[in-house]
């Protein structure tokens, strides 16, 4: 499960670029707004990734691992980060012309998270 679990932060970090790159070139205009349904789906698959990671290291710390105690805070902190930017939008109504920068600012959260994660594995 260790190893699934490392593959599985890699293929988070790659999206978590992926993602700050994809929403830089949407808050320049040079992505068009039909790609936004997209992008949306995008973040959904990155949330799931994001959990599916959660649960392999549930499943490892529960057979034995060991990780550092903030460990749990930081996975913590990388699910709650889209799910929080996409109610701060519901409830406003749409987030206007600063959501392509919001999703930057989220996923810099969850990249940061990451690093935190791959630090005190």
């Amino acid at each position: 499960m260790d190893a699934l679990h490392s593959i599985l932060g890699y293929v988070t970090g790659a999206a978590v670029v992926a993602g700050m790159v994809w929403s830089v070139a949407w808050g320049l205009g040079l992505e068009r707004l039909p790609a936004k349904a997209w992008f949306d789906r995008f973040a959904y698959v990155v949330l799931a990734i994001v959990v599916a990671e959660v649960v392999t290291g549930a499943m490892w710390q529960s057979s034995g691992g060991e990780p550092a105690p903030s460990h749990a805070l930081l996975a913590g902190v990388s699910v709650a980060a889209i799910p929080l930017l996409r109610t701060l939008g519901a409830s406003m109504g749409g987030l206007g012309r600063a959501e392509p920068w919001l999703w930057l600012v989220t996923y810099a959260v969850v990249g940061g998270a990451l690093i935190g994660l791959f630090l005190t594995g």
